[in-house]
């Protein structure tokens, strides 16, 4: 994925809307996971999972903030939210503690 400069080119994810039919609870991972990755494919935010999406440098040389790291952090922020929106309180309490 390239990234511009331009931040209309974010995705408009919304955190609060979950994109699958139902949230994980540790036994319907399959169904889950297909519904997931489906829309990870979708919207070109499979890289952020698998760590083939590589972090821009957060500053430019010359000390200025690179806007590519922003828009890579927004998007980043988004898909975890979204994630977390998809999995049920339960599963989300015993990843934080």
């Amino acid at each position: 994925m390239s990234f511009s400069s331009n931040t209309s080119n974010l995705l408009h994810l919304n955190p609060t809307v979950a994109p699958t039919s139902f949230k994980l609870d540790g036994t319907n991972y399959l169904g889950w996971q297909s519904q997931f990755l489906s829309f990870l494919n979708i919207n070109d935010l499979l890289g952020f999972v698998e760590g083939s999406e590589l972090i821009p440098e957060k500053t430019n040389v010359d000390g200025t903030t690179n806007a590519a790291y922003t828009v890579w952090y927004k998007k980043d922020q988004a898909l975890l939210g979204l994630i977390l929106s998809s999995i049920s309180p339960n599963l989300v309490a015993s990843f934080y503690g």
